[in-house]
């Protein structure tokens, strides 16, 4: 492939787990991949990590501009300058007292976390009748409820798929490490031994709390609601679930987009 020479857009989403990169070409995704956020040595091998990892992965790409969505902040530096250091530009990060017209320029909560906001700008763009819930399974499971008028209801915040799993695998310590148990859903909630028997208690349990907390936020604003699923976990987890209107893994990379376009 030759190099492009359009105007792509890098859009990099920093958890607690893992960075999620996406690059954008006329607003639509063209290339996505994942790199650990943990695990290194000091800012300056996290920072080199990360530049030599977007020159690998942008090369047949032409990047001009670039935005970032964090919630490590102590690493976020590393982000914007390795993003600097591979491309020569500045990264616009996204910060809960930057208002954006997808919300109707109402301010988030000052302790909204910059990955929600960019869910909360997707829900807004929505356009619809009645409130949208995105349910995000991530590190975390969240959600956020936008209305109608595009302001933000309210959040929950729970353990995430794999915190969960991880904090069940080494509470049972004789059963070995994370990877022994695929997350896939069970065929059955009766399991005949250990590890289907988790399985089908996990998978039941994150479907009974997306129902469970969605129905529960429908009842408060009496009215039915929209529901998105998105996440890393989201097309398995939510697909088991049963209850969402809409699944969509790359929601927050795109809300991170938009809340600058």
């Amino acid at each position: 492939m030759s190099v492009s020479t359009s105007n792509d857009c890098l859009v990099a989403d920093m958890g607690n787990s893992s960075i999620s990169f996406a690059i954008f070409r006329g607003g639509d995704i063209v290339k996505v991949w994942r790199i650990p956020s943990h695990n290194f040595e000091g800012d300056v091998w996290f920072e080199k990590a990360i530049k030599n990892n977007l020159i690998e992965n942008c090369t047949d790409y032409t990047i001009t501009s670039s935005c970032i969505s964090s919630v490590v902040k102590t690493k976020t530096m590393c982000l914007y300058d390795a993003i600097e250091g591979a491309f020569s530009i500045k990264a616009k990060v996204i910060e809960n007292t930057i208002p954006t017209p997808h919300l109707n320029n109402i301010l988030p909560p000052p302790e909204l976390g910059s990955d929600l906001y960019a869910n909360a700008v997707e829900a807004g763009m929505r356009n619809l009748p009645v409130p949208v819930i995105v349910v995000d399974y991530g590190t975390a499971l969240t959600t956020i409820t936008v209305d109608s008028n595009k302001k933000i209801l309210g959040v929950t915040i729970a353990p995430g798929p794999r915190t969960g799993l991880k904090g069940l695998l080494q509470s049972a310590s004789s059963l070995g490490c994370l990877n022994t148990i695929n997350i896939t859903p069970p065929k059955t909630v009766l399991g005949l031994d250990t590890f289907a028997s988790m399985s089908a208690g996990y998978f039941y349990a994150l479907k009974g709390q997306a129902i469970a907390t969605t129905n529960q936020i429908e009842t408060e604003l009496g009215v039915k609601c929209y529901k998105i699923a998105t996440g890393g976990y989201a097309e398995t987890i939510a697909t088991f679930a049963g209850c969402f209107d809409e699944i969509c893994p790359r929601l927050t990379l795109n809300g991170i987009y938009h809340f600058f376009h």
